[in-house]
Parts: structure tokens; sequence; C-alpha cells
């Protein structure tokens, strides 16, 4: 666990009022939140959990997972959004999951206010948690979805945050991607740009009235390729969750920006999806390289990570919570290719994975195919061909 504080500047005075402005010497005017109309931080996980903290006299300290994300919400007495937490540049949640392995704590310092954007003092990006360039746009682009839930917190619309009512309503987009091919090498070549064949838009729900009906309706914004559609997979997690999966859109596969509403029970929610264009460039791919034994047979497979466009290297845990590898071949009856190796989830951290069992022959193989959770939740399939 990693402990978060930060602290609201000022003396708490009478709750009707909003925001206060002092300034510092040389600047303008900062907008501050009054300390006394902050009630709680609500701290939701990458991959979908969420927990809340109070504060008090402005202050506030939470201990949260260290393996991901943490995106920040403050709010009001009265269950209203006050802003969230952004670390620039379209960061907007802390990357946890890139902090060095002796940190503890991370101290947030004085919070300013603009709008419903709040600022730390003090900003762990660079300092605790060393990131390159190539894995902050990376994982700026994966933020996307969470960060959009930040921005529009009350989800159902009833004027009320819905975490302060108990409820944690968000979305993930899984992508069926090929990657490249291996021709006659033991290293793909990397398409640029990669081609996306399809998308699934999917709901995950957190609620306290556990009754999940086995179905909700989707709708897209035109051009989305979803309108009017029905889920086609319900799957529980943790203890109070449930997701929902819109049919697979290969027309576009690529989703468009725009507002995407899910009827769950007899609630409307409205998520906003931003822009996905540059999926492509953004995506963490994992690449494989293949090593044989003197038999031909498959000995290894390693792995290094590289940006979708081929561009540069990144360090998977900024991105990856766990993965997978499957291995498909010919068995030579004319028929489809079948998989003869499937790995179990794994952590970032793997680069490498040794095949004893069954032996492969390289020169059977098809295909190969990495599957992973990135740390905000999306699920990601990448599909090496082999001539």
């Amino acid at each position: 666990m990693i402990g978060i504080t930060g602290t609201f500047p000022g003396t708490p005075k009478a709750a009707q009022f909003s925001a206060k402005t002092f300034a510092l010497p040389g600047k303008g005017p900062i907008s501050a939140l009054d300390p006394a109309l902050v009630a709680n931080v609500a701290v939701f996980c990458g991959t979908g959990g969420y927990m809340t903290g109070r504060v008090a006299d402005g202050s506030f300290s939470v201990a949260v997972d260290r393996k991901q994300p943490a995106a920040l919400l403050f709010i009001g007495l009265g269950g209203n959004n006050l802003g969230y937490l952004s670390l620039g540049n379209g960061m907007e949640s802390i990357p946890l999951n890139m902090a060095d392995t002796g940190l503890t704590s991370i101290d947030l310092q004085t919070l300013t206010s603009s709008g419903n954007i709040i600022e730390p003092g003090h900003n762990p990006v660079g300092a605790e948690i060393p990131m390159t360039a190539s894995e902050v746009m990376s994982y700026v682009f994966s933020n996307g979805a969470l960060g959009s839930i930040l921005k529009a917190p009350d989800v159902d619309g009833d004027g009320v945050v819905d975490v302060a009512a108990g409820q944690f309503y968000r979305y993930t987009v899984r992508y069926d991607t090929r990657a490249g091919n291996f021709g006659s090498n033991l290293t793909p070549t990397l398409a640029n740009p990669i081609t996306v064949n399809s998308y699934v838009f999917e709901a995950k729900l957190s609620d306290t009235d556990l009754d999940f009906p086995s179905e909700v309706s989707f709708n897209g914004p035109p051009g989305s390729g979803i309108e009017s559609a029905t889920s086609w997979l319900k799957q529980s997690f943790g203890s109070d969750g449930c997701s929902y999966c819109a049919p697979a859109i290969s027309n576009p596969s690529i989703p468009p920006a725009g507002t995407y509403v899910v009827g769950y029970k007899t609630k409307t929610l409205t998520f906003h999806l931003p822009s996905q264009a540059e999926v492509t460039k953004y995506l963490a791919i994992p690449v494989p390289t293949v090593h044989l034994n003197d038999d031909g047979t498959v000995n290894k497979i390693t792995l290094e990570y590289r940006l979708s466009d081929g561009s540069m290297t990144v360090d998977p845990k900024a991105l990856i919570l766990n993965l997978n590898l499957q291995i498909d071949v010919d068995v030579g009856n004319g028929g489809p290719s079948v998989q003869r190796y499937s790995s179990p989830n794994v952590p970032p951290d793997t680069t490498e994975f040794v095949i004893t069992e069954p032996p492969i022959q390289w020169s059977s193989v098809t295909s190969m195919r990495s599957g992973y959770q990135d740390v905000f939740g999306n699920q990601i399939g990448v599909i090496w061909n082999k001539p």
C-alpha cells in the first residue's frame, strides 16, 4: 500500500461559501476549495474498484493499492462533485504501478483548483514515480476512459455523485488487433499502423443492490455500430460488481468519440468516450522473439514491449496488469488451426515463456496471440500471423 495525503489551504468557514481566492507573490489569484465544503475523497482504482475516505479540517490521508493507478475525486457535504485531481497534460490518475519499490507515501501537499480541476502542490511523476516520455504518452491515452468518469461522476444523472450513493458505474473497451507477421523471421515485423479488427464496449457496474438483470441495453453515437443493442455477455466481478458487453463491432473497428448510453434497471447511464483515433499509436504491444531447439521445436518465447507504432519501447508495468500467451498450429488435416499452448495469466514483468510440454514444431505454427488486461481494465488481444 502507498499512503496518499493532501491539504486544502485556508481556514474552514461557513459552508455556504464554495471557494475563496488568494494570491501568491508574483502570481495571479488561485482558486482554492473551502476546506469546510470538502467532505470526502473517493479513490478509483484502475481496474474498477473504489474506496472513500474522510476529509477532516481540509486534510485527507488514504492508503491505496500500489499495483494500480489511483484517480481522486473530491465530494461535497451533499454528495456533490467538487472536482478531480489532475497531474497535468491529461494525466488524471496517479500511476502508483510505476512507483519506486521503496515508496510508502506520497504527499500531494497544498491542493489548488480551477473549475473542477484540482492540482497538487507536489506532482509525484518524475520524482517518486519515474516514467519515460513514451510511457507517459501511452498511459495518458489509456487513462482516457477513467478520466471521463472523473469529469462526469454522476453517471445515472440523479444529481449525486454515484459513489456517494454506493454505486460506481464505468466503462472499458476491448480491442482485437493484428500486430504484424513473422514471415521467415523469428521476430515478427510490427505493422505500422497495426490493424484493429473490432472493438467491444463494456459497462462495469458496482451497486449495493446486487439484483443485477440478465441483460442491459446499449446505444452509441451515430456511426458507432451500436444502435438499440442488447448485451451478449454478463460477468460478475468482485463482491458487488457485474459487467455487460455490447456486441463486437468491426465496422467501425475503432469506436467514435461521443455519448454511449446504457439502460440498466430503471436507470439511464450516460458515458462519454474520448477520441480513440490514436489507439494504433499508443497501445503497448508485446513483441515476441522465438528461440528454437536444435530439432526445430520451440524452446522459449521472449517479449519486448513497444508502442504500437513501433517507435519506442515501454516498461510493461506502466500499462499492463496481466497477460497470457497462446500458440496455434496446423495439425495437417486441412482443417482450421488448433491451440497447442496457452499460458496462465502472468504479471507484466514476465518477459520469457519456456515451452516444454507439449513440444511444438516451429514449422507447424500458424499464429501467436497475446491477450492482456491493462491497468485501467481495458482488454487487448494482439495476434501475430505466421504464413
